[in-house]
Order: C-alpha cells, then sequence, then structure tokens
C-alpha cells in the first residue's frame, strides 16, 4: 500500500541522524566541559563580514556584562560563550521575593581563511561584540594565465 508521507518520515530520521552525528563526533568545536552544559544556551545573530583583508564579526549579546563574556579565538574558527545571571531579593516588612534567572549564549563560527591571532582585536558595546581579525595571507589578486588543453 503506498504510503505518502514515507518519504517525509524517511527524512526526518536522516535529518535527526546528520544532526546527532555532528554534535556527538566534533569535540574539537566545543572545548567547554561538556557539550551537555551547553543544550541550555542560545546561540546569538551573528554577522560576518570578510573582505580580501579582514574577517569582521559581529555577534548580538544583550544584557551581558563585559566580564562574563569568553571570546576564544583560533586560526580558523571565533568561539563565544557568555552567561547572564540575575539575582532580585525584595526584603519589606511582611513580604519576601527571590528570584533568579540565567540565561548562556554560545557561537562556534568557522571562518573560511586562517586568521592573525596576535592583532585580533574585540570591543564589547551597546549588546554587540565586534571582532576584527586580519587575514594571515592576504589574497593575492594577480594571476596567472593558464593555457587549455
Amino acid at each position: 500500500m503506498f504510503d505518502p508521507f514515507e518519504d517525509i518520515r524517511r527524512m526526518h530520521k536522516e535529518m535527526d541522524r546528520m544532526f546527532r552525528d555532528f554534535f556527538s563526533s566534533d569535540k574539537q568545536l566545543l572545548p567547554w566541559k561538556n557539550k551537555q552544559e551547553l543544550t541550555s544556551f542560545r546561540q546569538p545573530s551573528c554577522d560576518v563580514n570578510e573582505d580580501r583583508n579582514k574577517v569582521l564579526v559581529e555577534i548580538e549579546i544583550p544584557g551581558v556584562k563585559k566580564e562574563d563574556i569568553q571570546l576564544r579565538v583560533r586560526d580558523d574558527i571565533i568561539e563565544v560563550k557568555a552567561e547572564r545571571k540575575q539575582d532580585i531579593k525584595v526584603e519589606k516588612k511582611g513580604f519576601f521575593r527571590q528570584e533568579r534567572s540565567y540565561s548562556g549564549f554560545y557561537r562556534a563560527i568557522p571562518l573560511q581563511a586562517k586568521i592573525d591571532l596576535d592583532n585580533t582585536t574585540a570591543e564589547y558595546k551597546n549588546g554587540i561584540l565586534r571582532i576584527e581579525a586580519p587575514k594571515k595571507e592576504k589574497l593575492i589578486e594577480k594571476g596567472k594565465r593558464i593555457a587549455i588543453k
């Protein structure tokens, strides 16, 4: 008997397998204690712009103090982890309220070029983390004409 949803179920299983394999095999991508630690983290919005000399990355991390941001840069990857904790405690006569909230952000951004770690800079202002990373090797615009056989 023909089942029109069989292809959809098969595709769903394949996508689940791909995600499971991706997150379980790349331990180098996640340097923090364990991967389960990052499951409650949100992935912040990010813009990556690249020209022939540098890579510019802007990441939205609203409401986080600069001290709570961990930035790790390697030759071809930028990793950002940030945690925001809030503890509100109000005590008045006959009234007591205590609230805690926690949120975290994590993003690993693979780059298409190797970057110069020594000259990479980062600035955090108004909830935006701006990372400017010069490339190690500048693109050479000159080329060589190749004869086609």
